[in-house]
C-alpha cells in the first residue's frame, strides 16, 4: 500500500512540475501583434551573445571545475544574425537592414552594466534612428551572474556521456520609434545531447573537439532560433 502511495505521489509531483513549467513557458513568450507587424517594413538584427563560452566540467562525483574559453572563430553573433535575416527575408514585406555598429563595445557595456538596462536601450535607440528602422530584434544576456556569468554555457560530464548547452538570453523585438518591447521570448534553453564515443576518444585533439562542439552547438541553436522567430510572427508556420 505504501509503495503504491509513493508511486501516486511521484506521478502527481511530475504532473505538477510539467503544469508549472507549461504555465511559465506560456508566460515567457509573446508574439508581435498582427496590427504591429503590418506597420513594420525595415527590420534590424543585433546579437550580443559574445565570443566566450562558460565551460563546466564534471570529471567525477562531487568534482566540478568552471572556466571560460574563447570561441571567437565560431562567429556566433554573425551566425545568429544571418539565420534570422535569412528567415525573415522569405517574407517580401520585410526588408532586413544590415547594421554597422560596435558590437564588442555594446557587449561589454551590457555584460558589465547588467543592472543598467537603459545603457543598452540608448545604444539600440541610436542604431534604430541612424538606420530608420521600424523594428529591431535584439538577442542579449538575461541570466543571473550568480549561476552563469556568460550567455553561453557548456557542461561536459565524465560520469554520463552527455553534453549540456544553455543559452541564457532573450530574443526581443523593439518598436523602432518608441523602443518599447512589442514581442519577445526567453531564450533560456537547455540542450542535452549524448556524445558518440567515436567523436570523443581520449586521443582526439582539442582542435577537433572544438570543431565538433561548434557544429553541434550551431545545429541546435539554429533549430531553437527558427522556433523563436516563428513564434514572434515573422515567418509563417510550417504547418500552413
Amino acid at each position: 500500500m505504501k509503495y503504491k502511495m509513493r508511486i501516486v505521489i511521484a506521478i502527481l509531483c511530475v504532473l505538477t512540475s510539467l503544469l508549472i513549467m507549461g504555465c511559465i513557458s506560456a508566460g515567457l513568450s509573446s508574439a508581435v501583434s498582427k496590427e504591429k507587424l503590418n506597420t513594420i517594413k525595415r527590420v534590424g538584427i543585433v546579437s550580443l551573445l559574445g565570443d566566450d563560452i562558460e565551460l563546466h566540467e564534471h570529471p567525477g562525483l562531487f568534482q566540478e571545475s568552471s572556466r571560460s574559453f574563447s570561441v571567437k572563430s565560431w562567429e556566433i553573433d554573425e551566425y545568429v544574425q544571418d539565420i534570422i535575416a535569412k528567415e525573415i527575408s522569405t517574407n517580401p514585406k520585410f526588408t532586413v537592414v544590415k547594421l554597422a555598429y560596435d558590437r564588442n563595445r555594446l557587449i561589454k557595456l551590457h555584460l558589465n552594466e547588467r543592472q543598467n538596462y537603459n545603457i543598452m536601450i540608448d545604444q539600440l535607440s541610436t542604431i534604430t534612428k541612424e538606420n530608420r528602422l521600424d523594428a529591431i530584434i535584439a538577442i542579449y544576456y538575461i541570466g543571473h551572474p550568480k549561476y552563469q556569468s556568460l550567455p553561453l554555457y557548456l557542461a561536459k560530464g565524465e560520469l554520463t556521456n552527455n553534453v549540456s548547452w544553455k543559452v541564457a538570453s532573450g530574443i526581443y523585438v523593439f518598436d523602432g520609434a518608441s523602443l518599447e518591447k512589442i514581442g519577445g521570448s526567453w531564450f533560456l534553453h537547455r540542450f542535452d545531447q549524448e556524445l558518440d564515443e567515436s567523436y570523443w576518444p581520449s586521443s582526439i585533439s582539442n582542435v577537433d573537439k572544438l570543431r565538433f562542439l561548434e557544429n553541434m552547438f550551431k545545429r541546435v541553436l539554429k533549430e531553437e532560433l527558427l522556433i523563436k522567430i516563428e513564434a514572434l510572427g515573422f515567418i509563417n508556420s510550417k504547418d500552413n
